[in-house]
C-alpha cells in the first residue's frame, strides 16, 4: 500500500511526497521488527526441540512438557484431481475435484501437518474450520508443551477474528496450554514456513499423476521429510477431522474483543 503511494506521488506536493517517504520507512522498519520477532521465536523453538530431543510430531497429553513450542499455520491454494504433468490436451472432466490444503508447521523441528480436505468435507475456509484443524492437531500432532507462539497471516475471515481468539483462550482457561501467543504477520509480508513447505507439495504435485485422494497424501507425503499429509475426510463421505460449530460453543462464555484488526500481537 505505501509502495503505491510513493509510485503515484509524481506530481504533488514536496512536502507530502516527504511525508510519503517517511511512512513508508516506518512501514518497512515494522516489517523488519515483526520478522525479527519470527525469526527470534523460531530460533528458541529449535533450541528447544534440540535440548529435549524432540524430532517427531507425535499425540502427548496436554501440559507434559515444561517447554514453549512455535507454531504457523496458514490455507494454500487448492489443488485440482485429477492431475496428470503429461496430460496430452483438455482434461476429460468437465468440472476437476477441489482439494484444499491446510497447513500447520512446528518451526522447531521443523515438520508440518498438511490437511487434505476434500471439496465434500470443504464446509468453509471461515474460522469453526480452522479453530476445527488447529484442536485436531494439537490433539494428534502436539508436542504437550506448556506454552505456544503461534504466527498466521492476517486474513479476518479466517485468523484474525473473534472465534480465534476465544478458541485459545478456552484452551488456557480448561488447562490445555498455560498460555498462548497469537502473532499476525504484516499484510504483505506473509511468507513464512508454511509455505515453503507447500512450495514442496505443489513441486512434487506437478511431478506426479494424482487420481484421489490416496494418491495425493502419498505425494504429500513424498514430497519431503517436512511434511505429512492428514486426510480431513473421504470421497466416499467418511470423515476423519470433524469440523465443529465452536462460534456457537464459545459464544456463551466469551465476548468480542473491540478493534481486533488494529493488533498484530495477543496473549
Amino acid at each position: 500500500m505505501w509502495i503505491e503511494c510513493v509510485f503515484r506521488g509524481s506530481n504533488i506536493p514536496e512536502e507530502e511526497k516527504s511525508e510519503r517517504l517517511k511512512a513508508q520507512e516506518g512501514h518497512l522498519q515494522l516489517v523488519h521488527e515483526e520478522r525479527s520477532v519470527y525469526n527470534s521465536m523460531v530460533d528458541d523453538a529449535r533450541t528447544v526441540c534440540r535440548d529435549n530431543g524432540v524430532t517427531e510430531l507425535k499425540p502427548s497429553t496436554a501440559m507434559s512438557q515444561q517447554m514453549t513450542m512455535h507454531y504457523s499455520f496458514d490455507y494454500a491454494q487448492q489443488v485440482h484431481l485429477p492431475s496428470n504433468p503429461q496430460q496430452p490436451g483438455p482434461i476429460y472432466f468437465l468440472v476437476p475435484r477441489k482439494c484444499g490444503l491446510f497447513g500447520v508447521c512446528c518451526e522447531g523441528i521443523p515438520r508440518q501437518v498438511n490437511f487434505l480436505i476434500d471439496e465434500a468435507h470443504l464446509i468453509s475456509k471461515g474460522a469453526n474450520a480452522v479453530v476445527s484443524y488447529l484442536d485436531y492437531f494439537f490433539q494428534n500432532f502436539g508436542l504437550g508443551e506448556t506454552d505456544v507462539h503461534l504466527h498466521c497471516d492476517n486474513c479476518s475471515g479466517q485468523n484474525k477474528n473473534r472465534i480465534v481468539l476465544w478458541y485459545f483462550a478456552w484452551r488456557v482457561a480448561v488447562g490445555l496450554h498455560r498460555s498462548v501467543t497469537i502473532n499476525f504477520l504484516i499484510a504483505g509480508h506473509t511468507k513464512f514456513a508454511p509455505d515453503w513447505c507447500f512450495g514442496l507439495v505443489k513441486q512434487a504435485f506437478r511431478r506426479h499423476a494424482v487420481s484421489s485422494l490416496q494418491e495425493m497424501a502419498s505425494v504429500v507425503n513424498g514430497s519431503a521429510a517436512a511434511n505429512t499429509a492428514q486426510l480431513v475426510g473421504d470421497s466416499d463421505g467418511t470423515t476423519f477431522v470433524p469440523v465443529g460449530d465452536w462460534q456457537s460453543h464459545l459464544n456463551q462464555f466469551f465476548k468480542p474483543l473491540p478493534g481486533i484488526k488494529k493488533y498484530h500481537h495477543f496473549r
